[in-house]
């Protein structure tokens, strides 16, 4: 795929005119057939699946609360990774956009193990289980990663779910995806442990050490 965005302005970018429907048609759409996706199975592109909020109370008020995710991609029957287009303005590497994109992927309807970002300028995709992006790479440069980008995101990939057996995920780095933790920039820290005596800890090897406790209380 050397020649997927070679005719494309890049200076569109920077136009007022081009947003975010725009970065859908003119980018996400031959990228995600270029990755081997369609609207029919087995290689699916879901689009504009609304999912339940699952937080519907406001005081003992119920409301009807959705989200979007753009595209969802299947593979095979089973959901495979979400992708949010975005306008080249604005933020893709950290804040609420990589916030909402990961409520997305943890939703109890979807639970992917990737979700991904593109704002026209470039394609980022992280994965639940890791701080660090698994791609972050220049739209107008893909053509040199393209076999990286398609062994991770192709409709073939095997990318593994990145959990080792039985354990669970991160509860730290899933605050931290979520928007919950300190960062310098005034978010506040909702879960306080308190009264949590450490009863165990062993060494499974360097860096990984699990830690077993009596009780958390959050508050």
């Amino acid at each position: 795929m050397a020649n997927l965005f070679d005719n494309f302005d890049f200076q569109l970018l920077d136009t007022p005119e081009f947003r975010e429907d725009s970065v859908r048609e003119e980018l996400v759409v031959p990228l995600v057939k270029a990755l081997g996706y369609s609207a029919s199975p087995p290689y699916r592109i879901i689009r504009s699946k609304k999912l339940k909020h699952p937080f519907v109370y406001f005081g003992t008020v119920k409301k009807d609360i959705t989200i979007i995710p753009d595209y969802l991609f299947e593979r095979d029957g089973q959901y495979a990774w979400i992708l949010d287009a975005k306008a080249p303005n604005e933020n893709i590497d950290t804040g609420k956009n990589v916030e909402q994109a990961y409520s997305y992927a943890m939703h109890r309807d979807v639970r992917v193990p990737l979700y991904g970002l593109c704002n026209g300028r470039k394609l980022k995709v992280f994965h639940v289980t890791q701080e660090q992006p698994v791609i972050d790479v220049a739209l107008r440069n893909i053509k040199g990663d393209w076999q990286k980008v398609l062994a991770i995101l192709g409709c073939k990939s095997v990318w593994p779910n990145g959990l080792r057996p039985g354990f669970q995920p991160d509860f730290g780095l899933a605050l931290s995806k979520a928007g919950f933790a300190v960062d310098g920039e005034g978010k506040k820290y909702f879960q306080i442990f308190v009264s949590l005596p450490i009863l165990m800890a062993t060494k499974v090897e360097d860096d990984l050490y699990p830690k077993c406790s009596s009780w958390v209380c959050f508050v």
